[in-house]
């Protein structure tokens, strides 16, 4: 797990949903590497809405990612994972509240960079030129799906919207 190998103090914070947290499957795994590791982990239970709803650059937003991470910061922590998907894109804004020397961890690029390394390893990497053409079925538009989709995917999104009848 790349935490383990960016932190130098072994003090190592997670934020995530409570879901994850109380899984502790990032400690377990953490832990399993290297027992010298401190895990502190931290449920930001307000992220994944306000992210949803769009307000990524809102103060009220910054003001609670502070409360969220003050918890981490007392313990010195040299590293921080996102442990959910919708928190990279408030990366920028972690960054600025925590310590400039924190590393921030994103799994999703780690497991990214590894499943990489492995289709090289295994000869499977695709060459074409070909760009896919993506399609984003819905049941229901939500005022921001587009905005957040694009924001996610840092491309134009299209959602095709899907009419299901429960009858």
């Amino acid at each position: 797990m790349h935490a383990n190998q960016a932190t130098t103090s072994h003090h190592i914070g997670i934020i995530a949903t409570p879901a994850t947290v109380n899984s502790n499957a990032y400690v377990d795994k953490l832990k399993a590497l290297n027992n010298a590791n401190h895990i502190y982990q931290k449920a930001c239970t307000l992220f994944v809405p306000f992210i949803e709803e769009g307000f990524i650059k809102h103060e009220a937003l910054r003001l609670i990612a502070i409360e969220y991470l003050n918890s981490l910061m007392i313990n010195k922590i040299d590293t921080l994972v996102l442990g959910c998907t919708h928190y990279p894109i408030i990366q920028d804004m972690l960054q600025q509240i925590i310590d400039s020397n924190t590393t921030i961890i994103d799994p999703a690029k780690t497991v990214a960079i590894m499943l990489k390394d492995i289709l090289i390893a295994k000869k499977l990497q695709n060459h074409s030129d070909y760009r896919p053409q993506h399609k984003f079925f819905v049941t229901e538009i939500s005022p921001n799906f587009n905005n957040i989709g694009s924001i996610f995917l840092q491309d134009k999104i299209k959602p095709i919207l899907v009419n299901i009848d429960n009858s």
